[in-house]
């Protein structure tokens, strides 16, 4: 009876710590899909904060290089602006030295105008005080006045006598004389040559950009320009011929050489701005998949890996059958290694 009631204790409390595990298991269980549950949605949580923090640094990064690119810009319009200052300094200094000229060459004339003798009789102050009159034409001589006429002497009467008037004395005739009016002398005013009128200007019929020879002209120095390596002037020739034929055909080809122009200068934040306006507003050039791969390849100058891979691969994608294609499959094998 002793064994028996023993194995049935040892029995009960197997038992009993049976249930206890199977209790105990289904708490663990329990437990642990809720420490499971809060972890996954703190991962989930870093991971958005991570996902806004490297949108937020791809913002600033592309805010950066806008301003970088604006400060570029600046840059040139201030070299542009001085270049002008000089040229206008210049032109001013050449017209004071023309104007100083011409005054000269008007004093002398005036000079020898004074010197001449009056035309025509004497000079306006040459008949100073106390200096005779010139001689009088003949036929103007001034008479003698008249002598007064004596009065007659009468007999003496022998009757009463009887008042005789007198008669009466004329007065004699003055006759005034006035000289002759002296003549001013006439002044010659020697007037310059009327300047010929301008022949009226006949403006040909507007070319097209492509066969104006002052366009092909302008976009053909640029170039000279870039490929002699004045990549600053280049840059001005390229951007004017962009402001007087904004449509041209060869607009975005200009737009593309800016960006190689800045690219060549290793200004590549500048670069990446002007090859994007390239693809954004001259989407038709046959420049737009060499501008997506200079994109590509300034980031990657950079050391901005991801953007620069986002760009080669989208040569690849939209240019595959391209040479820019294969050099942006090149040039991402060297970013993986």
């Amino acid at each position: 009876m002793r064994r028996f009631a023993l194995f049935a204790n040892l029995l009960m409390a197997g038992l009993l710590s049976g249930c206890t595990s199977e209790v105990d298991m289904a708490n663990l269980s329990d437990n642990t899909l809720h420490s499971t549950q809060i972890l996954s949605d703190q991962v989930t949580t870093i991971q958005e904060r991570v996902a806004r923090l490297e949108a937020s640094k791809e913002e600033r990064q592309r805010s950066l290089i806008r301003t970088t690119a604006a400060l570029d810009e600046l840059r040139l319009e201030q070299r542009k602006l001085r270049g002008e200052l000089e040229e206008s300094q210049y032109r001013q200094e050449q017209v004071g030295t023309d104007l100083d000229y011409r005054l000269t060459a008007l004093d002398q004339r005036l000079r020898l105008l004074e010197t001449r003798p009056g035309v025509g009789g004497i000079a306006p102050g040459q008949l100073g005080p106390g200096s005779e009159p010139p001689p009088l034409e003949p036929g103007l001589e001034i008479e003698p006045p008249m002598e007064p006429i004596a009065e007659p002497t009468l007999p003496a009467p022998e009757s009463e006598p009887v008042a005789v008037e007198s008669p009466a004395t004329p007065e004699p005739e003055v006759i005034t004389v006035e000289p002759p009016a002296i003549p001013e002398p006439e002044v010659i005013a020697v007037e310059p040559p009327p300047a010929p009128e301008p022949e009226p200007v006949v403006e040909p019929p507007a070319l097209p950009p492509e066969e104006d020879p002052e366009a092909i002209r302008l976009f053909q120095r640029a170039r000279e320009d870039y490929q002699q390596g004045n990549y600053e002037v280049a840059i001005i020739l390229f951007k004017q011929y962009l402001r007087q034929y904004p449509q041209s055909a060869q607009a975005g080809d200009a737009q593309y050489w800016i960006g190689e122009s800045l690219y060549a200068q290793k200004e590549y934040n500048a670069a990446i701005v002007t090859f994007d306006e390239v693809i954004q507003q001259y989407p038709q050039s046959e420049m737009v998949a060499a501008a997506t791969l200079k994109v590509g390849l300034s980031f990657a100058n950079l050391d901005d890996k991801p953007n620069a891979q986002f760009f080669l691969r989208q040569v690849q994608e939209n240019f595959a059958n391209s040479v820019e294609a294969q050099l942006a499959t090149e040039k991402l094998k060297q970013l993986r290694r």
